[in-house]
């Protein structure tokens, strides 16, 4: 099982050391996407048990990192399993755990709430790989609204976008209607904008490797780094019998959510995400975005190590600073 760790104190010790690095060169048409504005955070800090082999509490190290480099957003993923596992019982300590950390640290929440549902809400029909799970009935769809307008009244203002499903572009979200995933993720913006109406709504995350194929069959670039490297013929392959379905539901998806933000997940390749934010920005109508994980190196595609990692992360910045991004979470995923 993969675990989260973020590399906290490497990435806010170059991103607020005061290092001043050479302007990256850009074309001339990617003038206008300069964004000294945006504003950084991690992602998915750890908020529970303990981290490191010395057994530090996570609160605690997490507490002392932030506020040492001043960081303001922090995101979390919040599964419907964990806090309805039954019909009638719930578990929100974990939860309000998290928000009052945040109130404690004035920091705000970017909150994920994953495809999951619990067995009883789940469709019969449906994989049960955690991913994503389509409800079967109104009842089920009632259910999940309800959980959806808890979190928000339980976020107690510490809570500063909200969105549904995580890279919803692969995996097991492929195999089911985008009119599903329209559905419930539109509830979510209207279950925000009654409750919490201050708060964000943003799109939920397209991954790099969608962004990557699309540039890939537009005969772009080469390969495609995604869980494993794909290049000539298999390429060829999938842009032809694989690529034009889902790039078809992305489209569909993005014209008709309502979000007042796209959210993209870039990673290890910081060479091309100008051109990525160029080509998925004909369907932005107007929206503002966000990126709400960021990183590398992909270790499939090259050694890891710390040192290597604290260096990429100047590149990783000097590429977000040149896109019209309002926020950008860092995130370090390791087996």
């Amino acid at each position: 099982m993969k675990a989260r760790i973020c590399s906290v104190l490497i990435f806010l010790s170059f991103l607020f050391s005061g290092c001043v690095f050479a302007k990256p060169r850009m074309p001339s048409d990617a003038q206008s996407l300069l964004s000294p504005a945006v504003e950084f955070g991690i992602s998915h800090p750890p908020l529970k048990g303990t981290v490191g082999s010395d057994g530090v509490d996570a609160l605690e190290f997490s507490s002392s990192a932030l506020a040492r480099f001043n960081v303001k957003w922090i995101s979390t993923t919040e599964f419907w399993t964990w806090r309805q596992p039954t019909r009638n019982t719930f578990a929100w300590k974990i939860f309000d755990e998290k928000v009052a950390f945040a109130k404690k640290h004035s920091l705000q929440i970017f909150l994920v709430i994953a495809g999951d549902a619990p067995s009883w809400a789940c469709s019969p029909a449906a994989p049960r790989d955690g991913e994503y799970c389509p409800l079967h009935d109104t009842e089920s769809k009632n259910a999940f609204l309800a959980f959806v307008e808890e979190l928000l009244r339980r976020s107690n203002g510490s809570l500063g976008a909200v969105a549904f499903g995580n890279e919803w572009d692969r995996g097991s979200w492929i195999g089911f209607p985008a009119e599903e995933f329209i559905e419930r993720s539109n509830a979510v913006f209207d279950a925000a904008k009654r409750i919490a109406p201050q708060v964000k709504v943003v799109a939920g995350s397209l991954s790099v490797g969608y962004l990557q194929w699309e540039a890939a069959c537009a005969g772009l670039i080469p390969k495609v780094v995604d869980m494993e490297t794909y290049s000539g013929s298999e390429v060829t392959e999938y842009c032809a019998q694989k690529f034009p379905a889902r790039n078809k539901k992305v489209q569909q998806v993005l014209r008709h959510l309502k979000s007042d933000a796209i959210d993209l997940h870039l990673y290890d390749d910081p060479e091309n995400w100008t051109m990525y934010v160029e080509r998925i920005s004909r369907t932005w109508q107007g929206r503002s975005l966000w990126i709400s994980e960021f990183g590398g190196p992909n270790q499939i595609a090259e050694p890891y190590s710390e040192a290597q990692h604290a260096l990429k992360i100047a590149n990783y910045v000097r590429a977000i600073r040149t896109l019209p991004a309002s926020l950008a979470l860092h995130f370090k995923l390791l087996e």
